[in-house]
């Protein structure tokens, strides 16, 4: 929903392009959006990486981290292109 928060969770390693689907009034029987569908893609990829490092008696994880924004915001640099549905439903 709107305002809402969400992580994804056990990402395996690799590159990325972030799909996304906007819209209003959510029909939960078809799933999707009842107006102002609009389907668009990150321009830029994400690259994950999950590397372990270790020691004497533990096993130290880092991994990448991405937080973004679906709408707009004053002083964001990320470019999104508009997809069709689609592609959109291609993944």
């Amino acid at each position: 929903g709107a305002n809402q928060n969400y992580t994804i969770r056990k990402i395996s390693n690799g590159t990325y392009y972030l799909y996304f689907n906007t819209g209003r009034g959510w029909d939960t029987i078809k799933e999707r959006f009842i107006d102002s569908n609009e389907y668009s893609k990150f321009a830029e990829a994400f690259d994950f990486a999950t590397t372990e490092t270790e020691t004497d008696d533990s096993i130290d994880t880092e991994y990448s981290t991405f937080e973004v924004t679906l709408n707009p915001v004053v002083g964001g640099k990320a470019i999104t292109y508009q997809v069709t549905e689609g592609d959109f439903n291609n993944y």
